[in-house]
């Protein structure tokens, strides 16, 4: 044996690692997303989990469509080659003018009017789900509430308010409607407070101090208790709503034919506002072409009753006289003047009334105007020649010719404006317009929203690309050592072994207790696993390379925490012992050890208790219950575990335990958290170290390597451990320096 306190010949010096010579790899990227399978499909499965919850609760559009005709109005002689004209140009359809009329407020503010949609009354649903189950609700009645949630819709309920008046301030919030028993229910303010209370068919009387408020329902199914919000919208947001889901366009190019669609949740409401929008939209068109009667019948409903007077008035006037003077012969010469009179009179006011009337639409200076007051100053002049002859005749003839004539003309005149009356009564009455509906909408058979199987297949495609994405970036975050070569290629040091990551262990490590005495190596286990294996083909290489070693003393190391040193250390020992050698197996790492787990034994008598002098060698072995395999354990946990390593006992120990096992193995603390692995490595003949498969970054190894050479410790060989077999290339879990006395490690 070598003492230790013989000097130790100068390592070898490695070579840097630098981080500039990463080469990108197809096969290692695809190897990655493969080794990253777990975290890919627990990403996979949680999208796919959200998509399906997506696709149930969500709620379903309806889309309903109907389609009007724009018939071209009637034009001049030129129309047709005017239209034929239009074909060679890009010309804006008359389709499109009445595409922005189906889209304004006038239409759409009628029927919202009309069908009351600025009112909003809707039973308040469970929170995610509630709207969902209700929706799925069967019954003729309403569902009974889930688990014992009352107050909340489940299904079947419904409120039908037909008036509601609110304050200015109260539009756009919510009002609340409880039900009650017997067909009544309670009105709660924005604010939570009692409004009142009413019943189904009788109109709403707040209480005081609220007259603004008005409200009358029609119907009420729910059960007592069950809330509704009511909310009354303002009129344009409501306009503004209803455009959003409103779409018009023309089916090809100028045919006339414009297409209406609207998507809604309620099928049965969209196929009612749809219809209406269609039949107001037409109606309006009616009204646009029998504006110009409308008017005209107004302005004679406005002469006809002074026309009348005058008429009862000239009657009056020449029975008065024929009363008092009795019958005047009126010669054939009178008579003719009387007819010429009467003519002129009777077409002079006709023209004036028709002048007015224009005056109505165009001002004086517009040419129709004119033409008319051309018109009256001809007749004007003829009227002015008769009256001349009249003046002529004798008196009595002169005052029957007057009366006569006014009588006349009064009756003409409103025996005319009767007539037109009528006339344009007619006209306004058989008015049509140039639109028509085609096909008024009906109710569809299934929803246009959700695609629920598209949902699903997407959300199960973003699963995967989010998963491959989110194992990309843990890749880039956390860069491990995934291939042994970049070890010796870039570091000079040989690898042992390669040991994968075994399924048993990870079970083992889930059931291993601390004191049931039972044995928790994966070697005692499954021998045939792939890990023991390699630690098989790691013993032979051992073999070899312990040869020029100074002692039989084997130091487990590691860079830091979680790399599985323990795990190799135990389950080695147990390789070595199967193998036919006697084996010690010693925990070094005096923070946390925890190599007695391994054989279900507690602390315990351990090294810490040796090296302080409070036990004897005898008192610390420890039998594992396999033959010719002991253990010392930790033993008590001290405060100055560095200090109490450089203590001569623990090289004494070393030395005594190296002559009677054939092979000593020893578990050190991570070299990179603290100093106790090089104190330990100035007293062993051969030193691994285990570095964690793509965890363990390149610069770290090289580090802990570099700190045992700077005590004067030879890295022999590397470890590397936890290789996923599934992949071959596979993908790490990062890495910490921290090395805290509390928590429990994996390694």
């Amino acid at each position: 044996m070598v003492n230790s306190q013989t000097p130790v010949a100068q390592a070898p010096q490695l070579p840097r690692y630098s981080q500039n010579d990463d080469e990108i790899d197809l096969r290692a990227l695809v190897a990655n997303v493969l080794g990253a399978r777990k975290l890919i499909g627990g990403v996979t499965a949680a999208a796919f989990a959200l998509g399906c919850f997506y696709a149930w609760v969500a709620t379903p559009i309806y889309q309903v469509d109907a389609s009007v005709q724009v018939e071209d109005s009637k034009g001049s002689a030129l129309g047709g080659a005017v239209k034929d004209l239009e074909g060679l140009f890009d010309t804006k359809s008359q389709a499109t003018t009445e595409i922005e009329l189906l889209r304004s407020r006038m239409v759409l503010g009628r029927t919202v009017d009309m069908l009351g949609l600025d009112i909003v009354a809707e039973p308040e649903y469970f929170p995610l789900i509630g709207r969902a189950v209700a929706r799925r609700h069967q019954g003729l009645q309403p569902a009974n509430a889930w688990l014992g949630l009352g107050g909340w819709a489940w299904g079947g309920e419904s409120l039908k308010v037909t008036r509601l008046l609110v304050p200015e301030a109260w539009e756009g919030k919510a009002l609340t409607v409880i039900a009650q028993a017997g067909g009544r229910y309670d009105v709660l303010d924005p604010r939570g407070e009692l409004l009142g209370r009413g019943r189904v068919g009788e109109e709403f009387l707040p209480v005081s101090g609220q007259g603004q408020v008005g409200l009358f329902v029609q119907a009420l199914v729910a059960k007592p208790g069950v809330h509704f919000t009511l909310v009354k919208r303002p009129r344009l947001s409501t306009i503004s709503s209803v455009q959003q889901q409103f779409s018009a366009s023309e089916k090809g190019k100028q045919s006339g034919i414009i297409q209406l669609t609207l998507k809604g949740p309620n099928a049965a409401q969209a196929v009612r506002t749809l219809n209406t929008i269609a039949n107001q939209y037409v109606r309006q068109n009616v009204e646009r072409k029998s504006a110009e009667a409308e008017q005209t019948l107004k302005y004679l409903d406005q002469q006809l009753p002074e026309t009348k007077q005058q008429l009862e008035a000239a009657e009056v006037r020449f029975n008065e006289y024929r009363s008092r003077n009795g019958t005047v012969d009126v010669t054939k010469e009178s008579e003719l003047l009387l007819q010429q009179s009467v003519a002129a009179e009777t077409g002079l006011v006709e023209l004036q009334q028709k002048r007015k009337e224009l005056l109505g639409r165009f001002t004086a200076e517009h040419p129709s105007v004119k033409a008319l007051d051309a018109q009256i100053g001809a007749i004007q002049a003829q009227r002015s020649k008769f009256a001349g002859e009249v003046d002529g005749l004798p008196k009595t003839q002169q005052e029957v010719l007057r009366l006569t004539r006014d009588l006349q003309v009064n009756q003409e005149i409103y025996t005319g404006l009767l007539n037109n009356a009528q006339q344009l009564k007619v006209v306004r009455g058989g008015t049509v317009g140039n639109v028509r509906v085609i096909d008024y909408a009906e109710k569809p058979l299934k929803p246009v929203e959700p695609k629920r199987s598209m949902i699903v297949a997407l959300s199960l495609v973003l699963g995967v690309l989010l998963g491959i994405v989110l194992s990309a970036l843990k890749q880039a975050l956390r860069r491990g050592i995934k291939e042994a070569r970049e070890i010796e290629s870039k570091l000079g040091l040989s690898v042992f072994a390669t040991i994968p990551q075994s399924a048993m262990q990870d079970q083992l490590e889930r059931s291993r207790s601390r004191s049931d005495g039972k044995v928790y190596l994966l070697a005692h286990h499954d021998e045939q696993d792939t890990a023991i294996e390699s630690l098989r083909s790691l013993r032979t290489t051992l073999h070899f390379a312990s040869l020029d070693a100074r002692n039989n003393v084997l130091l487990i190391a590691g860079p830091a925490p979680g790399v599985g040193k323990s795990f190799v250390s135990a389950n080695l020992a147990a390789v070595l012992n199967k193998g036919g050698e006697r084996v010690l197996l010693i925990d070094a790492d005096l923070r946390r050890g925890h190599l007695n787990e391994y054989f279900g034994r507690p602390r315990g008598t351990g090294l810490s208790d040796y090296i302080a002098g409070k036990a004897t060698v005898d008192a610390v072995i420890q039998s594992t219950g396999l033959t010719d395999f002991d253990f010392i354990a930790t033993g008590s946990i001290p405060p100055n575990p560095s200090e109490l390593l450089l203590h001569p006992n623990f090289e004494r120990l070393l030395l005594d335990m190296s002559s009677r096992y054939d092979r000593v193995i020893v578990d050190a603390p991570p070299v990179m958290a603290v100093t106790d692995a090089a104190i330990i490595g100035r007293h062993v003949g051969t030193v691994l170290m285990t570095v964690r498969y793509a965890q363990t970054p390149l610069a770290e190894l090289e580090g802990a390597s570099r700190r045992l050479q700077q005590a004067g410790v030879t890295v022999n060989g590397v470890l590397l451990n936890g290789i996923d077999t599934f992949a071959g290339y596979g993908y790490g879990y990062g890495y910490q320096y921290t090395y805290a006395y509390r928590s429990k490690n994996s390694d």
